[in-house]
């Protein structure tokens, strides 16, 4: 029979050979392994101190390394690193929190190698003694079923898309359209990481629960900020940010299933 596969006229076995490198090749594209670091610091931060740990954090790793850019998205010349923040500063449980991802991984050493006992956040010391540290290679990956995220925080309206926001007068249209800024979101940061798949079509988000809406400051600003119970079929790294201000905190999302493994028990902030 299997003489027969490999030298009938119709090359059944050849296809399924050549099938199963394409479904191979398709899988492995379907889904990427990042290199993701959660460090949180037994201490206690304020809401408001998020911004002063980056600074304090850049400002440490600065007296040793010249190159800073990651972990405070800042380049020469008063300018901006454009993407995705691959360093981003939490407050998580009342913790300090920092989480690297992918190249940022492998600066995080600048810091821990020269990490003082404590650093100074506002007008006060925090200690740098670290709570918890996990390395992990997460998987990311379109199913055909979802999941259900928390995420607090969210910051998604920005320039026009809060202009028609406020304009929209029911409930279920500003509901499809922050579902639609979720998706983008997402997309985002699959498309910064470099994961190769396009997700245009195949990302689905559903909002559940709208916890809580409310207007929150930043950079002289006011900033509407959603805490969301939403459905997705895209498997995520839990505290990672999504959104506007994601490198000091805003938009962290956590999955809400019990199988997921969390790193710390407890509820979220804002939950």
């Amino acid at each position: 029979m299997f003489v027969f596969l490999v030298f009938s006229k119709n090359n059944i076995f050849l296809r399924g050979v050549l099938f199963s490198i394409q479904f191979i090749s398709s899988s492995t594209k379907q889904m990427k392994k990042i290199r993701y670091c959660f460090v949180q610091l037994d201490a206690e931060l304020k809401p408001y101190e998020i911004t002063a740990l980056r600074g304090a954090v850049a400002e440490t790793v600065r007296k040793y390394n010249e190159e800073t850019t990651l972990f405070h998205n800042h380049i020469p010349q008063n300018n901006y690193r454009q993407g995705y923040p691959l360093v981003q500063y939490k407050r998580i449980h009342g913790k300090p929190t920092i989480v690297f991802l992918e190249e940022a991984v492998d600066v995080a050493h600048y810091f821990f190698s020269n990490m003082p006992t404590d650093l100074r956040v506002h007008n006060h010391l925090i200690s740098t003694k670290i709570d918890t540290l996990v390395m992990r290679q997460p998987t990311l990956q379109v199913w055909d079923n979802t999941f259900t995220y928390k995420i607090w925080d969210y910051a998604p309206l920005k320039y026009e898309n809060k202009e028609k926001y406020d304009a929209m007068e029911s409930l279920t249209e500003r509901v499809v359209f922050l579902e639609k800024l979720l998706t983008s979101h997402i997309i985002a940061f699959a498309q910064n990481i470099k994961w190769a798949i396009h997700l245009q079509n195949r990302v689905q988000v559903r909002i559940k629960d709208i916890k809580r809406h409310r207007q929150m400051p930043y950079k002289d600003m006011q900033w509407d900020a959603f805490d969301l119970v939403f459905e997705c079929n895209v498997s995520l790294p839990n505290y990672i940010g999504l959104g506007n201000h994601v490198s000091v905190g805003w938009g962290i999302i956590k999955n809400m299933q019990p199988q997921i493994q969390d790193i710390q028990e407890g509820e979220m902030e804002g939950f």
